[in-house]
This record gives C-alpha cells, sequence and structure tokens, in this order.
C-alpha cells in the first residue's frame, strides 16, 4: 500500500477464473485500508465509549452479561434499579464505516410496561442525531415488568456510503 493512500480507501480489485475453459468466475471484491468498523466486547474496559446525561448510571458490570466478564448496565447494582427520571447514554465517536456496513450488538432488559422506559439506539453522521429503534415499553398497563433473555439486533446501515463517519448512541431513558 502506497504511504500517501488516503485513510480510509476501499480499493476495488477484478478477479477472474478460467478452469479448462470449461467453468469461468469473475468477481469484483472491495479491500478496505485503513481504519474502519469498530468491535467491541466491552473486556478491556470503557475507554472506547463515554457516557453521560440526566441521572447518568451507565457503567461496566460484572452481574449480567452475553459473554466474557463485562456488560454496559445503567442502574444502581445493589438494587438492580434504574434511576428515576434518567436521560443518560453510551456512545462511540468517530466510527469509518465500510461497504455495506451493519450495526450488530446484543441486550437484555427489564423495564415497567406503564410510561415509556426503554433505550434509543442512535447513529449521527454528522447532520443530527437518528432514532434508529426504540428498545422498551410504553403504555398505560397497571405494573408489569417486561424483560427477555439475551438477543442480538441487527441494523442496516448500507444506505450510508463507504467512507462516513458515524457516532452510535444508546440512551436510556
Amino acid at each position: 500500500v502506497d504511504p500517501d493512500c488516503p485513510n480510509p480507501y476501499f480499493g476495488k480489485i477484478s478477479l477472474k477464473v478460467n478452469i479448462d475453459n470449461k467453468y469461468e468466475l469473475a468477481e469484483e471484491l472491495t479491500v478496505s485500508v485503513g481504519n474502519t468498523g469498530f468491535i467491541d466486547d466491552m473486556e478491556s474496559g470503557s475507554g472506547k465509549w463515554n457516557h453521560g446525561g440526566k441521572n447518568d448510571a451507565w457503567h461496566l458490570s460484572t452481574k449480567r452479561k452475553h459473554s466474557g466478564e463485562y456488560s454496559w448496565y445503567c442502574g444502581d447494582e445493589s438494587t438492580m434499579k434504574y434511576k428515576k427520571s434518567s436521560d443518560c447514554y453510551i456512545q462511540k465517536t468517530s466510527i469509518i464505516l465500510e461497504p455495506n456496513s451493519i450495526l450488530s450488538f446484543w441486550h437484555w432488559y427489564e423495564v415497567r410496561t406503564y410510561d415509556v422506559q426503554g433505550t434509543y439506539v442512535e447513529i449521527n453522521d454528522g447532520s443530527g442525531w437518528k432514532i434508529l429503534d426504540f428498545i422498551g415499553s410504553g403504555g398505560a398497563l397497571k405494573y408489569l415488568p417486561v424483560g427477555n433473555e439475551w438477543i442480538e439486533d441487527r441494523y442496516d446501515l448500507s444506505d450510508y456510503p463507504a467512507g462516513t463517519q458515524i457516532d452510535v448512541r444508546f440512551r436510556f431513558v
């Protein structure tokens, strides 16, 4: 790779295979050069993320996790409850998207069925925060906790061109 190659750069490679003039395959591959994408299993600490907001209670916890030793938790571990009137977030900044990127994460939650409580999944490409999803509850039922086992959510980000820089935020309300 040329030292003057821009970061990131998405090069194209054309591959043509011909076997005994009977079978032919032609494929175009994209090769990413530079720092793109983002993966974090939370095992190396919270340094890749920042958090804040009203009644911020986000922290790495060993109480409940999908794999490894840690996961992010928003609440008081001694009571396993979150603070009333919270509007706080964890956020990862400066993720450079590759072609056909996908945002994928595992989550577990337990919230009440009344009021509007849960987590907004949001991204910002420089034009403001966009809500991808709301994971939680809403309504006017009597108190009844709603929860789940660990599940994976995936969001297609292929509408954003390769090289787009985004921030990802999980905002608990």
